[in-house]
């Protein structure tokens, strides 16, 4: 069986949460950002990753801060967005409504609708 060639497209993926995006505690630094990135590139894409990941972001933080980020950096090619976030939420002591993280995803479903 030949191997696939991927054709060479431009991709940019914006990598938008929390300590889990950020690998805080991964002791080889690469965090699922770095695997999926390497991943990526071994396999032949023409991939350009941002991780903005800041420990102890909230779902609210990462969709405001995500507004900004992601439109300085996807200006070229193929834009993609992936959003991780929760880990901050399960701390009694920073319980959110469940209400406010659903705003956040909504918010964060409308900006990349009126992005296109």
């Amino acid at each position: 069986m030949k191997d696939s060639v991927i054709p060479s497209r431009d991709i940019r993926v914006c990598f938008a949460g929390d300590s889990l995006t950020a690998g805080t505690g991964d002791e080889t630094s690469l965090g699922g950002v770095g695997r999926v990135t390497a991943a990526g590139i071994a396999a032949g894409l023409d991939l350009t990753s941002y991780n903005l990941g800041v420990r102890g972001a909230t779902s609210v933080q990462v969709v405001r801060r995500l507004a900004i980020e992601a439109r300085l950096r996807l200006t070229a090619g193929e834009p993609r967005i992936i959003q991780s976030f929760g880990v901050k939420h399960t701390h009694p002591d920073n319980l959110l409504p469940i209400g406010d993280t659903v705003g956040a995803l909504r918010a964060a479903q409308r900006h990349a609708l009126e992005s296109r």
